[in-house]
């Protein structure tokens, strides 16, 4: 669910917009310990460093693990579109499995400078259901 407010001041408007985020998650079970999935990334920060502007696309991995006893669900991926991923909502983790995600990087695609993106990945975990995942470049001449 995404809304927007407007501030009005006087009735009039002053040009600030608020934005709201607001995800579903699963219901916490009453034993979390025992058979419930655990999300485990194997990365929290992903650095391409200097990358060159007319340079191929580029790519860098993570591992996301189950490491709870139950199936392990991925609910959404969510973006700023820097970044594609092949980690996509749908996709099950058995417990103690794991998955191999790709991140790509199109230097072509992107400004001249430091880009950052902030991936957001929320799963089924009862306990930590939403992780950032970040990812930064530098792009270059």
């Amino acid at each position: 669910m995404r809304d927007a407010l407007e501030v009005l001041i006087d009735g009039r408007s002053n040009g600030t917009t608020l934005v709201t985020h607001g995800i579903g998650v699963d219901p916490q079970p009453a034993d979390t310990t025992q058979n419930a999935p655990k999300a485990d990334f194997s990365e929290n920060i992903l650095k391409f460093g200097p990358v060159k502007h007319a340079g191929p696309v580029r790519k860098k991995h993570f591992t996301l693990s189950n490491a709870g006893g139950a199936e392990l669900i991925v609910r959404a991926v969510e973006g700023e579109g820097h970044v594609a991923t092949t980690l996509a909502p749908g996709q099950k983790i058995a417990p103690g499995d794991s998955l191999r995600c790709e991140i790509l990087l199109d230097p072509r695609t992107q400004d001249y400078g430091i880009v950052t993106e902030h991936l957001v990945v929320v799963t089924n975990d009862p306990v930590r259901p939403m992780r950032r995942i970040r990812v930064t470049a530098i792009i270059e001449e």
